[in-house]
């Protein structure tokens, strides 16, 4: 096992993460109780939601949210394929059809509005949108396309919890949400609509009714649901770390803040989401794009050579095995450009400035050790295969934020 000078991303557990769950492990009982639903009360009112369902997983909440709207075979569901895999399994789990969508260019990484409405059709039932590495996604347009078309909107929130978009919290802006936690610490389903938390509460429990939780009262099932609750220990684990969330984002922050200050001006690395748009992102991960001339694996095993772990955030999914062999046609240039170039750099709150100063300095010599010898370096310049209708470039109504 490799031992990281520094590693991607790391977790502080302090005295105040182990003492709450050593409160939960004297009760002998981390099942499901007081402590979830303190959680999931907790959550909800710092994201100014109205209810909030804890389950076992970040996936585990996208596939309920999806599952109470309701979705079937021969719906179809638009996606990006820029995000982890979980996005578009979550909805072929429902039996609907995941419709992949562009990302809006290499310096935002989210779901493209105009290629979303170019995959609109009478099949469709629902978007997700992802909100890339704790960025927002450009939701007053894809709110927009939703209403017109008569859409759900799902975020997918699970690395944007603190986030902003025009000053609400990602999670609060579509019909539903979910949100993750690191270190497979669960998951959230968010919502204002109470019939979707019931039913979101039922499902997550084989779909059973509370008495079957019992041994000598008996229970019904009342509906196909899945077994995937929240445990008391994962949930005084998100309690107590609710309360360092906003420090923790704001530590987040400046570090990307000096990472592109010092990374700004080397040549051969290109950097997403520069532009904030007056939105508040609450970063979870740090991307860069790396010039189609360096040789990415070359720069990933420099990098570990040193003792950096980087990451790959992420294979385009329609180009995984699975859905490759279902969509073996697909094309998404603009997607696959950024899949084969994008690295992500170490981020992390207690990441040090002596680290990050380190980091850019590696980084800086392995772009000029790996530069020329990418095998992609001949093929053209990736150029976008659609463009804003002209309403949209020119008009007043309908706004690319």
């Amino acid at each position: 096992m490799i031992q990281w000078k520094i590693p991607l991303t790391d977790i502080e557990l302090g005295i105040r993460q182990r003492l709450a769950v050593a409160e939960v492990l004297k009760s002998r009982w981390p099942r499901a109780n007081g402590v979830v639903q303190a959680f999931e009360w907790a959550l909800a009112k710092y994201l100014g939601a109205g209810h909030a369902v804890a389950v076992s997983s970040g996936a585990a909440a996208l596939h309920l949210g999806l599952k109470v709207l309701g979705l079937k075979e021969g719906d179809e569901v638009i996606c990006p394929s820029f995000s982890f895999a979980a996005t578009a399994n979550a909805i072929l789990h429902t039996g609907a059809t995941p419709v992949f969508a562009e990302i809006s260019g290499l310096d935002d990484l989210t779901l493209s509005p105009a290629d979303l409405e170019e995959k609109i059709n009478p099949r469709t039932r629902a978007i997700v949108a992802v909100h890339y590495g704790g960025y927002p996604c450009r939701m007053a347009s894809i709110l927009e396309l939703a209403r017109r078309h008569h859409l759900f909107v799902v975020e997918d929130a699970a690395q944007a919890v603190g986030a902003e978009y025009a000053g609400r919290r990602c999670g609060t802006l579509g019909d539903i949400a979910c949100v993750g936690f690191f270190a497979d610490e669960g998951g959230i389903l968010i919502t204002d609509n109470p019939l979707w938390a019931s039913k979101a509460r039922l499902l997550r429990s084989h779909g059973m009714t509370p008495a079957g939780r019992g041994c000598d009262l008996g229970y019904d099932m009342l509906d196909l649901g899945l077994n995937c609750r929240m445990d008391e220990v994962r949930a005084a684990l998100g309690l107590s770390q609710l309360e360092t969330l906003e420090e923790n984002n704001f530590s987040r922050t400046k570090k990307v803040q000096r990472y592109r200050e010092l990374l700004r001006n080397l040549k051969g690395v290109r950097l997403p989401f520069a532009q904030a748009n007056g939105h508040r992102p609450a970063p979870s991960l740090f991307p860069i794009i790396l010039d189609e001339e360096i040789d990415r694996d070359q720069f990933v095993s420099s990098m570990r050579e040193a003792g950096l772990q980087t990451g790959l955030h992420y294979p385009a999914i329609h180009q995984l095995s699975y859905y490759r062999r279902r969509w073996p046609d697909l094309r998404l240039p603009l997607t696959e450009c950024a899949s084969r170039r994008e690295v992500t750099l170490p981020l992390f709150p207690s990441l040090s400035q002596g680290q990050i100063e380190l980091i850019v300095k590696k980084v800086g010599g392995a772009l000029k050790d790996c530069r020329g010898q990418s095998p992609a370096k001949k093929k053209p310049p990736v150029k976008p295969t659609h463009r804003l209708p002209r309403e949209r470039q020119t008009g007043q109504r309908h706004i690319i934020l």
